[in-house]
């Protein structure tokens, strides 16, 4: 009898010729995805081996297959495929593997390297960089066996994998059936989607080569016997190779005359062959493979002899029979030859029996010290028995699965760790831990959950943990909070109280449909120093509250400094969100440079952690700032790095404000026909309904565009509805919105001068007490072009004092701009070069050509005669290509700038390339030449 693994292959030529080629590719630097798809039994499995025996010799394989009973172990395929390379290495090597953002998957394998981080994209982008260091020294083959039953968290990090794998000398190679992967899961969608996908999808075998099949298996066999087997089998290889095995493991000879007995024995089900065949065996091989099919093959050969019941001696002879009728694989593992057998053996025990075997088995591996998702997997898969010792090895799995970066894992154990009848303080806990790991997951009950722990929280403190939490998934689903969640609150004394005061401050501002507070019943006490989280976290919101109510700029930068100092909202939440609005006080309050420091601070923190939202707003944050600091270039980079990771988290939060500072960055560097494209683009903007103050910014941002545009009136619809809410929460003289500037703007055009004028001078008033510089200077020049005359000419002049002295270069331009063009249009054409030719160099050194361009047309128009621009060189770079030329002229590597920029190498080498192209040269050593010779 020929054993399986031995047998060639039959008809596919043709598959393994395309495995070839994607193997070649990845061997040769071009990352591959080879998909293997087809019916169970069809020989996805040997063409994997194929393939990984051809690659052997030339690549690193690591292996890995999902299990249709082991879907709720987070990561095990990723543990699985990368445990080889990682138990091996000693401590350099293992410090190599996980440098750079591959730290941040070392929580996935219980040690210290990095830190720890439940994040879910944390742990999934440290797993590609680890990929990605283990492909740089060796060309890398990742096979993965039933990938539709991988783990969720394996199949997302599969997904995070796919599109990023053009460029690294790697090839992925899946195996799964059609009708098993969700079509609607990530990993189905990436596959879907993928330019370097190769699809192999093998089809049941024809009459004459079942015919061959069963010669290999039995020797000579008569055509009338494998015509039977053929018809019987559908040419199914599986089922071909089990019917034949188990017919002559009987004494079936293959000929003619036994052909009805291939009938009788049943080709169509590997149940109806096993199964039999498997009792024919006797009741020890049948314990022993029951045992097996429950535990699963991670599990040893001791472990599942003991489930059995079987005695040392007689389990090993039981193994050993399995083995021998194909049934187990002979690599001293308990796993099946194929998942159909597994199944088989499963199916056919009852409810019952499932349920006591699972009992029994959760029971054993405790005594064993097996791990606590190994122990939780078979609670959650038996019928319950409210047995204390659960609801703690149940909550310890989800935990673990937390950390990480698998939150859909804890789920079920939590799930199942309520119905196990904990004490009322343990059950309040357990809905806090499944409405945080549900936030994370993204699960719809999520709220629901939290809710709960609202209700049901047997402390202050837990109350106001479960507050916060309710708080963070309305803050990321975009939803209302139950207004319930307050006064439940109530109680809440000390830190927790603060934090909660300032949670309640903030969302007084548009955030959760909550209702502004008036000022006469805002919370008053003294101003606490900044030792701990929570009073950090009162002075930002406070800080705040004073930029939107107009107080001194010198009192909003105390409160937003005294928030910032010694790190504190680092390291206590880096998720949250008051040190970006702190530091957003500091921008809007003239202190851009500490601005750019603080948010520079936290963009370090996410990229060591892997905090995709927090990197997202920062890098917002950061364009903001080197667009009033005039460096428009280095702004696009930013927010264009910031809008490409919000897809990858669909953060419904802060949308609107990265599409407001895009349009004013766009405009600003191309022109508004450019920032209108892009703004329809983005889509529609926010609902009157559900505007928050980061909503109205795009609001605002509108009315400025349609202004640019020639369109007054719908400008001053926007600007208006922008000073409407801000009325609404009390806000009207806000330090943080520019609405009456340009209001008073679109009210002059439209000729109605004297409200122009009473708003333009409102706003003068709120800024010439607000006291910083951007505002101030801003709001000159606005009086000033509404004025015209003489009178506007002073203000102008003012304004750009006011602004020569401070950082918002940008802005310095623009009143240089306007002053050179009202002393022209007063007749003092002369007068009018000086302010054009500095606005003119200032222009180009922001990176505006379309500014710069209109500057010198109005040059011209005074008499000058401004030197011609050709646009060449570095001006010719792209956004993102001057960036990525930058970092390597600082002698940043390829990976530190992808890493840096939550981008791939290939990426990288592509913008590297356009720089070449672009600046005349051939390779990275003339770049710091380069780029300095032109600013």
């Amino acid at each position: 009898m020929g054993n399986r693994s031995q047998l060639p292959l039959r008809e596919r030529d043709a598959e393994l010729a395309l495995l070839g080629e994607a193997l070649a590719d990845a061997l040769g630097g071009r990352g591959r995805v080879a998909l293997i798809r087809g019916s169970p039994g069809v020989g996805k499995t040997r063409l994997l081996d194929a393939v990984c025996a051809d690659a052997d010799a030339s690549a690193l394989v690591l292996r890995g297959r999902g299990g249709e009973q082991e879907r709720q172990l987070p990561l095990a395929v990723v543990r699985e495929l990368f445990e080889r390379p990682v138990s091996r290495a000693d401590t350099e090597q293992r410090s190599r593997l996980f440098a750079g953002a591959a730290g941040l998957a070392a929580p996935v394998f219980d040690f210290g390297h990095g830190q720890s981080s439940s994040s879910s994209f944390a742990v999934t982008h440290g797993l590609y960089w680890l990929t990605a260091n283990l492909a740089e020294t060796r060309p890398l083959v990742l096979a993965v066996d039933d990938a539709h039953w991988a783990d969720d968290a394996s199949q997302n990090w599969l997904a995070y994998l796919i599109p990023r794998i053009e460029g690294e000398s790697v090839l992925l190679a899946l195996t799964v059936r059609p009708r098993e992967l969700d079509p609607a899961s990530r990993l189905a969608d990436a596959l879907a989607s993928s330019p370097e996908l190769v699809v192999i999808e093998p089809r049941e075998l024809t009459a004459a080569a079942t015919a061959t099949v069963v010669e290999d298996l039995a020797g000579h066999a008569e055509r009338a016997f494998c015509t039977t087997v053929h018809r019987a089998t559908g040419g199914n290889p599986l089922l071909v190779r089990t019917l034949v095995t188990s017919l002559m493991a009987t004494g079936v000879e293959p000929t003619a005359r036994n052909a009805h007995r291939v009938l009788v024995a049943g080709g169509d089900r590997i149940g109806r062959i096993v199964l039999p065949r498997l009792h024919h065996l006797g009741p020890g091989s049948v314990a022993l493979a029951r045992a097996a099919a429950i535990l699963g093959e991670a599990s040893s050969l001791r472990e599942v002899g003991e489930l059995s019941g079987l005695d040392p001696g007689a389990a090993a002879a039981a193994t050993d029979t399995l083995v021998a009728a194909e049934i187990l694989r002979p690599d001293g593992s308990s796993g099946f030859t194929h998942p159909l057998m597994r199944a088989a053996v499963t199916d056919e025990l009852g409810p019952g029996a499932r349920s006591e075997l699972h009992r029994r088995a959760a029971v054993l591996l405790a005594d064993y010290g097996a791990g606590p998702e190994a122990i939780a997997r078979h609670v959650v898969a038996m019928e319950s028995t409210a047995e204390p010792w659960m609801v703690g090895s149940l909550r310890t799995a989800a935990t673990l699965s937390m950390a990480r970066g698998a939150p859909g894992a804890a789920i079920p154990y939590l799930e199942r760790a309520l119905s196990e009848r904990p004490t009322e303080s343990e059950r309040a806990q357990i809905l806090l831990e499944l409405g945080s790991a549900g936030l994370r997951a993204e699960n719809p009950e999520a709220t629901r959950w939290l809710e709960l722990a609202v209700r049901t929280a047997t402390s202050a403190t837990q109350r106001g943990q479960a507050v916060f939490a309710l708080v963070d998934a309305a803050t990321y689903r975009g939803e209302d909070s139950p207004d319930e969640v307050w006064a439940a609150a109530a109680d809440a004394d000390g830190d927790q109280r603060l934090a909660l005061d300032a949670l309640r401050t903030m969302m007084g501002y548009g955030f959760w449909d909550a209702p502004p507070i008036p000022p006469a019943q805002r919370p008053r006490r003294p101003i606490p120093e900044g030792k701990t989280w929570a009073e950090c976290t009162w002075l930002a919101a406070v800080a705040f509250q004073a930029l939107m109510d107009c107080a001194p700029a010198s009192q909003v930068l105390d409160l937003a400094e005294r928030a910032l100092g010694d790190g504190v909202l680092l390291a206590g939440n880096p998720d949250a969100w008051a040190h970006a609005w702190a530091a957003l006080c500091l921008l809007r309050a003239g202190r851009l440079s500490h601005a750019f420091a603080a948010v520079d601070e936290a963009l370090g923190h996410a990229l060591g952690t892997g905090a995709l939202i927090q990197f997202e707003w920062n890098s917002t944050l950061r364009a903001q700032a080197h667009l009033q600091l005039g460096r428009l270039t280095e702004a696009e980079a930013d927010i264009e790095t910031s809008i490409q990771a919000d897809h990858e988290h669909g953060w419904v939060l802060g949308r609107q404000a990265k599409t407001a500072v895009l349009v004013g960055i766009l405009a600003q560097r191309y022109g508004p026909m450019r920032a209108a494209e892009v703004l329809a683009a983005r889509g529609e903007g926010p609902k009157e309904r559900r505007l928050s103050v980061l909503d109205l910014t795009e609001v605002e941002a509108r009315g400025w565009l349609n202004l640019a545009l020639g369109r007054p009136e719908a400008a001053l619809t926007d600007l208006t509805a922008c000073g409407s809410r801000l009325e609404r929460w009390h806000s009207r003289r806000s330090a943080g919105f520019n609405w009456r500037a340009g209001a008073a703007r679109c009210l002059a055009v439209l000729g109605r001068r004297d409200e122009a004028a009473a708003l333009a001078d409102e706003q003068l008033r709120d800024a010439r007490a607000f006291g910083a510089a951007p505002w101030l200077g801003s709001s000159l020049s606005t009086v000033g072009t509404v004025l015209g005359g003489d009178d506007g000419i002073d203000l102008l002049r003012e304004a750009v004092a006011v602004l020569e002295s401070s950082e918002a270069r940008l802005e310095h331009v623009h009143a240089l701009h306007k002053l050179g063009v009202l002393l022209r249009h007063n007749r003092h054409p002369r007068d009018a070069r000086e302010p054009l030719r500095q606005a003119l160099d200032l222009a180009v050194k922001c990176g505006s050509p379309i500014l710069a361009d209109v500057i010198a047309e109005e040059l011209k128009a005074a008499g000058a005669r401004p030197r011609r621009r050709s646009v060449t060189g570095v001006e010719a770079l792209t956004a993102s290509e001057n960036r990525v030329a930058r970092l390597a002229a600082d002698g940043m590597t390829n990976t530190e700038i992808a890493q840096s920029m939550f981008v791939t190498r290939k990426a990288v080498e592509k913008h590297l390339g356009n720089a070449y192209r672009k600046l005349s040269i051939s390779s990275r050593t003339e770049l710091p030449g380069v780029l300095a010779a032109n600013g």
